[in-house]
């Protein structure tokens, strides 16, 4: 997991060629004037889903993993905390979807919870669970980029 702020992101270029695309993505657009909707950056490899909606109390979202895909999660608008795990500290509840390319899990060990502003980004790679939409203080509009990179 990598958590940052636009104003950092070239430093994750090269992480990969798919990643500099994804993480250029984010930088270069004004994300605040995308409708929500799949964009694709290199077809199936690097694209990117815009979104928005309330976030939610923690018991409210579930715990999830990628296997096929990297995720870099940018907020454009609002705020949201995410919690972060381990995968080998969790339990599938839910088997793994290939065509979604998501698995839902859970886990009785507390795990870390991040706050992400506006213009904050986390990148999570498939050993990272996460379970994203939690609300700060009370439920609250966030509009988010979710950049799928597909990994090698």
């Amino acid at each position: 997991m990598i958590k940052n702020s636009l104003k950092h992101i070239k430093y994750c270029y090269n992480l990969s060629n798919k990643m500099e695309l994804g993480l250029e993505f984010i930088e270069k657009n004004n994300l605040k004037l995308f409708e929500n909707g799949k964009y694709n950056i290199l077809g199936d490899d690097v694209y990117a889903n815009i979104q928005d909606y309330q976030t939610k109390p923690q018991n409210e979202c579930q715990w999830e993993a990628h296997r096929k895909y990297i995720d870099i999660q940018f907020i454009i608008e609002g705020k949201e905390q995410i919690g972060i795990g381990e995968i080998q500290n969790f339990r599938t509840i839910e088997h793994y979807n290939q065509e979604k390319d998501v698995e839902f899990l859970s886990t009785s060990l507390p795990q870390e919870i991040f706050l992400l502003k506006e213009n904050d980004f986390v990148i999570l790679y498939p050993h990272d669970v996460h379970k994203p939409q939690i609300c700060v203080e009370h439920p609250d509009y966030v509009k988010k980029a979710v950049v799928k990179v597909r990994l090698q």
